[in-house]
Order: C-alpha cells, then structure tokens, then sequence
C-alpha cells in the first residue's frame, strides 16, 4: 500500500528528542547556541553528553551535569578562549575539535583548576593548536612546545589530540613546561585596533643597537669629525694559516 504524503513527511523529519541509553545523552546536529533546558531532566544520570555540530558558544547549564559528567564533547561548535567552564569536578574527557579557540594560554587559564580529572583533550582544529598543514606560520616545533605546555598544565593527561602521552613527554613537560608560555611585548599588544596590518608594519620601531652615549647615536645633525668613530680597511702584515684552530686539532693530514 502506498503511503499517505503525510506518512512520508512524518517519516523523513528526523526526530528533534535527544538521543539517551541511560548514561550517554546525544543531541548532535540541531544548530542550538545554548544548552536546551529540556536536556537538563537527563543531567543527574548523565556521565557522557555529546553536543558535536551545534553552535554553542556559552555553557550556561552545564553546570547541571557537574555531579556525574565524565566525558563532555563539543565538536564543530562555536566554543573560544573566552567561553566559561563551570567545576565539572569528574570530567575526564574533552572533546573540542573545531572550535574557534584562537588564544591557548587564555584558553588554559580558563579550565585549568576546572577541571581536575581531565585524562583526554582534544583540541584538534583550532588556531590554538598549530598545525603545519593548514597554518601556513607553524611547523612540527610549534606543536611540540605546545604539546608539552598543554601536558605541563595537565599532568594527569593519557591522551592529548590524536596522541598517547608518554612518560618522556610528562618528563620533559615537568622540565621546562614554565618557560613555553610565550608573552607578546607590550608594544604589541598596545597597538592601534583601528590600524591595518600595513600600517602597523610600516611603523619605526624605538630601537637602537649603540648605547645612548655613543658617538654614533645621535639625532639631528652628526657630531664633530674628532667625536666620530670611523672603521679603516687595510692590508694586515700577519697571515692566518689555521694550524692553532681548535677544530684543526682533530683534523689528520690524511683527512685533507
């Protein structure tokens, strides 16, 4: 029997209910930009939420799962840097892939005493993470001091991005994770908001390689020729052969 237009209509529209098997909660795909209060009745037996392909941007009600939360994913929403996380004193696991978090230090200082536990983060495809195949500036070297910055401020972490994290790894993080923190100069970050890019580049910058009281540093007119120290070129009388030099002295007659 064929169906009733209504039927086929009824049967195409995917249904809007989330998705619950009595620990894993999915409500993926429903372009929402806060957490529906309707998902809040499933929160005290929730430990997995998976929220992937929204456009959240405020967690306002996550706070709702802090209790039983364990994994938390919120891939190819809209999550930055300046996104609140609440206490979610259980999780484990973060999952956000293709966010639009730009700024990893702002980010960190952000979740870091947030979250306790947390054994896995991804931050796979934000400009947080570098990554040399689609940012032209970054190479193998600046994923390393990331990773090793991101594994500092995590030391409980097993698995960071596509990675196991090893115990070399949480070593070396130990190490020399304080230093990797890059800090822009003020002068950087005090520039003009309304200025271009080929504005800002083209600025004199206030730097001079000679001490204030050199006779080379001067502004307007040059100083007297008795003040101005002046570099000669001339023939030298000595020759160098290089039989004195350090690294000659591993260097045999038959290596020549």
């Amino acid at each position: 029997m064929a169906k009733s237009r209504q039927e086929e209509v009824t049967t195409e529209t995917p249904s809007l209910e989330p998705v619950f098997d009595g620990t894993r909660l999915i409500f993926a795909g429903r372009d929402c930009y806060l957490i529906p209060e309707e998902l809040y009745s499933y929160a005290s037996t929730t430990k997995s939420l998976d929220l992937t392909f929204n456009c959240i941007k405020d967690l306002v009600g996550i706070e709702k799962f802090s209790v039983t939360l364990e994994e938390l994913i919120l891939d190819n929403n809209e999550i930055t840097e300046n996104t609140s996380f609440p206490l979610l004193s259980n999780l484990q696991l973060l999952s956000l892939c293709n966010n639009k978090i730009s700024d990893l230090y702002q980010f960190i200082d952000e979740v870091e005493n947030k979250l306790p536990k947390l054994a896995y983060l991804s931050l796979l495809g934000n400009k947080a993470c570098p990554d040399s195949l689609t940012q032209s500036d970054c190479d193998e070297s600046d994923y390393e001091r990331y990773r090793k910055y991101v594994v500092y401020k995590f030391p409980h972490l097993k698995f960071l991005d596509s990675k196991p994290v090893t115990a070399k790894e949480k070593k070396e993080a130990k190490r020399i994770g304080k230093y990797l923190r890059v800090v822009k100069p003020a002068s950087v970050e005090s520039e003009d908001e309304n200025a271009s890019y080929g504005e800002s580049a083209r600025r004199p910058l206030d730097y001079k390689p000679l001490p204030d009281d050199s006779p080379l540093t001067f502004r307007g007119n040059p100083p007297a020729a008795d003040k101005l120290i002046l570099g000669t070129f001339k023939k030298a009388k000595y020759v160098y052969h290089g039989k004195h030099s350090e690294g000659n002295r591993f260097i045999r007659n038959n290596d020549l």
